[in-house]
């Protein structure tokens, strides 16, 4: 050590003090000052330093840090120059002194055992000085500061082997901001720039987050009269952003955003509003202690809990320990924006996209203006605001989420999305994919294949903690070979239940109007109901649209031309999401004009022995056609066909077994007697034939028109009130409804609709034969005496002539 010091007083006792030099080298250190102190004993000396530092940091911690743990290498170099007055010593005035300083350190590296911390740094340069404000733009350009200048070319950080941080070329930017002038704050206000070319973030639960070009503008500023806390703001600009959860991969470029931190102050309705939940958990629990009632009421939740069959299926947005406590403690509010992004998931291989958001955002909502999402050949923008994040973020209890959305499309492959969707419910990621670089991870997804079958084999359940309203309007949507070129609907989702009100389509099928629900309260009640109205449609592709039509009235394709078809039902389902038949419950409305009987084997018999004009098609003018499925039946209502010559009534009962049974008066024929044809069988295939009387003697048959209507309305009503009501009593009340006065046939094997069971098939078809042969003499002898009329007229009216 050396010291050349010196004190020097005048006459009026002003002392000026100095260090001319300071020489010492201790534990790896290396130090050379100076220093002067002008009129020290007055009231504001002017103060002079100047010094350079020499270290090594492996010799400074093994004498200073060792026994903490705490360990080091690499080397240090620092100067300091600078005069000041000693009223110019705060933060508030520090910017009218002469400061420069520079510390620069090589090869840094610390490894502190007791908190398993590692850091390495490969060079760092730092500026410290007071210089005119050239940062902050609340502050007077020109107006002096003190302010610091970092720069980090490489950075490697490691917590517990848990949490990894690796950087290159880091530069930071910081002084003194606005807030410095108002003087009287415990904190320091600051503001800078940290510029980041390159930064990679890995936390303890496998999430992994890449930053490129990124330069994050911040401020701290003191507590205020309207804000009790100092507060943190934060914008940022990045080039690019990745972002890696398992098999999940994020890409996103030029984002931005900025957000605003303050301390959580609880307010004093929060304090009211705990102080009621109290008082009411009081009255459900009497005998339990006041400071003892949230923890009883958890423990019953969680018992609920554990009986909820899909308890799994309900949305989890539970941070890390460490950021719950962030989002528990601080109050953000920010704005972001996402110009264009990608979606890498190895269970969904669709191309997926997003783009244009732009949206704000604070603990507990997010407010989004736009979002625009694409996948594989499908797009969907939205305008939405979800609430109750914050609850969910921290895992306090069961959190409720809202959402209301406006959503559009210009396409949706439903086709697609289906075969999608059936390729992530199978999924099962391969153990080396969780270790696989991004590249690998895109490689993946893009030589995954589709499966061929859309059709969706696994229920899906719709989580109770999500309550959605939005509504939605596509200009295009492909299902199946439906193609629609307008859509929309309200959708609407409560407690494991969809609601679906006001849809409308118009599509190559006709125009189609629903409103439908669909819940999966728990595996033993999964249930549906639907109002479909179907407008200008074939059978066919009716029976594309709703396959289970087919099992419910097969007879449906035995008519060619446009259908308008109304089917209204609740049902329950399979764990495969199909209808269990034996629970459809409702009514079926079929109309058309201009329809046609399409030639069949059976067709070809009818027609023989009704002597059709048109052997090969029978046109039928108009046709309405309504019914009742219940326990396992479709009770088809009397109906009037006009057809070919024949004026025809007829109703019957279609079994979901496929049986059947169904009776057909001729009220109008070329004949002047009236009959009745009796048609029953196990399926279409195998029809058997009996004769009998017309049941239906004109045209005036009975009707159940209103109780129908009653009915749609009432099951439409309970579509619209599914969430009021409750998806079980709207079961209930739809079962219950007393449609008609009474049953109109018997089981197959009744005398009312078939001949008695000891009639031989052969017979029936004998007295088939018989019955067309009589009418063909019968039609035969008409025709004949008609001629012999015509001829008789005509012979008359010569003789009138002459």
């Amino acid at each position: 050590i050396s010291l050349d010091a010196a004190v020097v007083t005048d006459a009026s006792m002003k002392a000026d003090a100095s260090v001319r030099r300071l020489l010492f080298d201790f534990a790896g250190a290396h130090v050379d000052a100076s220093a002067k102190a002008m009129d020290a004993l007055g009231e504001d000396p002017m103060l002079e330093l100047s010094a350079a530092v020499r270290a090594s940091v492996d010799s400074l911690t093994r004498i200073f840090t060792a026994e903490r743990g705490i360990l080091g290498s690499g080397s240090l170099e620092a100067k300091l120059k600078g005069s000041a007055l000693k009223s110019q010593l705060d933060m508030v005035h520090i910017g009218q002194a002469d400061i420069k300083g520079n510390i620069t350190a090589r090869g840094l590296q610390i490894d502190d055992s007791k908190d398993s911390i590692r850091a390495y740094v490969g060079t760092l340069d730092a500026d410290l000085a007071t210089r005119e404000n050239s940062l902050d733009k609340n502050l007077r350009k020109g107006a002096r500061v003190l302010a610091a200048k970092v720069g980090i070319d490489s950075l490697d950080l490691t917590y517990k082997e848990d949490i990894f941080v690796r950087g290159k070329t880091l530069d930071l930017k910081l002084q003194n901001s606005a807030d410095i002038l108002k003087g009287g704050k415990e904190l320091t206000p600051l503001m800078g720039i940290l510029s980041v070319e390159r930064l990679f973030l890995r936390d303890d639960e496998g999430m992994a987050v890449g930053l490129r070009r990124n330069k994050e503008r911040f401020r701290i500023e003191p507590a205020v009269k309207s804000r009790p806390t100092p507060r943190l703001s934060l914008s940022s600009e990045s080039g690019g952003i990745r972002v890696r959860m398992g098999t999940d991969a994020y890409m996103l470029r030029d984002v931005a955003f900025d957000v605003s931190a303050s301390r959580h102050q609880p307010k004093a309705r929060n304090n009211a509003r705990r102080k009621q939940l109290l008082d009411s958990l009081q009255r459900v629990y009497p005998g339990v202690p006041r400071d003892s009632l949230f923890r009883r009421a958890r423990l019953d939740r969680r018992r609920i809990e554990e009986q909820d069959d899909f308890a799994s299926k309900d949305i989890s947005l539970s941070l890390s320990k460490s950021l719950r406590q962030y989002v528990k403690d601080w109050d953000l509010e920010g704005n972001i924006g996402i110009p264009k992004g990608r979606i890498v998931m190895a269970a969904f291989p669709l191309k997926t996209g997003i783009s244009e958001v732009k949206g704000s955002f604070n603990n507990n909502e997010l407010n989004l203006s736009n979002i625009t999402l694409t996948a594989g050949e499908s797009d969907i923008s939205a305008r939405a605001h979800l609430t109750g994040l914050r609850r969910a973020l921290i895992g306090r209890g069961k959190s409720k989420l809202k959402l209301d959305a406006a959503v559009t499309s210009n396409y949706l492959d439903v086709n697609e999305l289906m075969r999608g969707y059936a390729y992530y419910s199978t999924y099962k990621a391969p153990d080396e994919l969780e270790e696989a670089s991004d590249e690998e991870l895109e490689a993946s997804a893009a030589e995954a294949e589709l499966p061929a079958d859309s059709t969706i084999s696994k229920l899906i359940v719709l989580p109770s903690n999500l309550d959605v309203n939005f509504t939605l309007e596509a200009n295009g949507i492909k299902y199946d070979s439906l193609q629609v070129s307008w859509a929309a609907a309200d959708i609407a989702m409560r407690e494991r239940t969809l609601q679906i009100t006001n849809a409308l389509a118009a599509s190559n099928m006709g125009d189609i109007y629903f409103e439908g629900f669909y819940s999966t309260k728990s595996k033993d009640q999964l249930k549906a109901g639907f109002d479909l109205n179907l407008v200008d449609i074939t059978a066919e592709k009716v029976i594309t649209l709703m396959p289970a039509i087919d099992t419910i009235m097969p007879l449906l394709t035995s008519f060619a031309g446009n259908l308008d078809c109304e089917l209204a039902a609740t049902s329950d389902i399979d764990t495969c999401m199909n209808l269990i038949l034996p629970s459809v419950d409702g009514i079926i409305k079929i109309s058309g004009k201009d329809l046609t009987l399409k030639e069949s084997k059976q067709f070809t018999k009818i027609a023989r022995l009704l002597m059709f004009k048109d052997k090969k098609k029978a046109v039928i003018d108009n046709m309405s056609v309504t019914g009742l499925v219940r326990r396992n039946v479709l009770e088809v209502f009397p109906f009037v066909l006009d057809v070919d010559r024949y004026l025809l009534a007829a109703s019957g009962t279609q079994y979901l077994d496929q049986r059947f049974s169904y009776h057909i008066s001729v009220i109008r024929s070329p004949l002047l007697i009236k009959f009745g044809i009796n048609a029953w069988g196990n399926d279409f295939d195998h029809i058997r034939y009996g004769l009998g009387w017309a049941r239906y003697k004109n045209a005036n048959v009975p009707v159940y028109t209103k109780q129908l209507d009653n009915a749609q309305f009432s099951l439409v009503a309970s579509i619209h009130n599914i969430f009021e009501l409750g998806v079980e009593k709207a079961m209930a009340e739809n079962n219950s409804m007393n449609y008609l006065p009474t049953v109109l046939h018997s089981e197959p094997g009744g005398t009312s609709v078939q001949p008695e069971p000891d009639v031989e098939d052969g017979a029936v078809s004998a007295s088939l034969d018989g019955l067309g042969s009589f009418i063909e003499e019968v039609s035969a002898s008409v025709t004949s005496r008609r001629e012999a009329l015509k001829q008789e007229i005509m012979d008359l009216e010569e003789k009138a002539a002459k």
